[in-house]
C-alpha cells in the first residue's frame, strides 16, 4: 500500500485481530524525483514483528510529513498468512 499524509504527524499502523504471525514495514524512497521505485531506492524508517512481547500482531507508530510518499508492507512472519 502507499500513503501520502496531508499534513506532518504521527502515523499509526496495527494488525490487532490478524489471524496470523504479521511483519509489517514502513519505507519512503531516497529518490523523490524517480518515478521507478525498486526495492534498491526504498529507505525503511520503521518496521515492527511483534507489539510487545506475548503477542503475534505488529504496530507502527511513526512521524511521518506532509505529501512524502510511503509504502506500507505487510507479511507473514515465517510464511505465514491469514486474514
Amino acid at each position: 500500500w502507499t500513503f501520502i499524509p496531508a499534513n506532518d504527524g504521527v502515523l499509526t499502523l496495527s494488525t490487532t485481530n490478524s489471524t496470523f504471525d504479521t511483519l509489517m514495514a514502513l519505507y519512503t524512497t531516497n529518490s523523490p524525483t524517480t518515478n521507478v521505485i525498486t526495492f534498491s531506492n526504498l529507505v525503511a524508517v520503521a518496521d515492527n514483528d511483534d507489539a510487545y512481547d506475548g503477542v503475534t500482531f505488529s504496530k507502527i507508530s511513526q512521524t511521518v510529513l506532509a505529501n512524502h510518499v510511503y509504502w506500507i508492507a505487510i507479511d507473514g512472519f515465517d510464511g505465514a498468512s491469514g486474514v
